[in-house]
């Protein structure tokens, strides 16, 4: 549980570089507002960085085009579970488990006050806490695997390495699980 504001701001603080630009404006959001737009602005980027993460294995890992790729991921409607299924299919990676249970306890919180329920404030800002933990995990899941960080600037990921055409990246997307609305 996190106890204070300033626990909050600690941790963001802790987190690598990159992890702090991604969610540069949570700060003066905490600042400024109740927990709860701080909340649901931590999930809105967690969610991208997840988009994100597909996204960046599709072309990295799979040489997809980017146009396909992005289509794939815009027009999957991502629950909880699907997220992770499409992660391994991707990355060939499981999410640890420990990563889930975090995030799975921050995600009910979420859930609470975006249902318009009153979580109380410090599950709230255990909740942010844990959306930064769980952005850095996966930083460093996808960077010992495959190279590159979803949850930061993505300039360059790739490399300078050259996509399938368009036409065998529809085929590997739909592979890899995704329908391409």
């Amino acid at each position: 549980m996190v106890k204070s504001y300033k626990s909050v701001i600690k941790a963001i603080e802790a987190a690598p570089e990159d992890v702090q630009w991604y969610y540069t404006p949570i700060v003066n959001l905490i600042a400024d507002y109740a927990y709860g737009v701080p909340l649901a602005y931590a999930f809105s980027q967690l969610e991208r960085g997840q988009r994100n993460a597909l996204y960046c294995g599709m072309r990295k890992i799979h040489g997809v085009h980017s146009d396909i790729a992005w289509k794939a991921i815009r027009s999957e409607h991502l629950t909880r579970k699907l997220y992770r299924e499409r992660f391994k299919d991707v990355l060939a990676k499981n999410i640890p488990h420990s990563m889930i249970e975090d995030i799975e306890i921050a995600e009910k919180t979420r859930d609470t006050y975006m249902h318009g329920r009153n979580p109380n404030d410090a599950d709230m800002r255990t909740a942010i806490v844990a959306v930064i933990h769980y952005s850095e995990g996966m930083n460093r899941l996808c960077e010992l695997a495959h190279g590159f960080r979803p949850y930061g600037n993505l300039k360059g990921f790739a490399g300078a390495g050259t996509s399938l055409n368009v036409d065998t990246s529809r085929l590997v997307a739909k592979g890899l699980g995704f329908s391409l609305g």
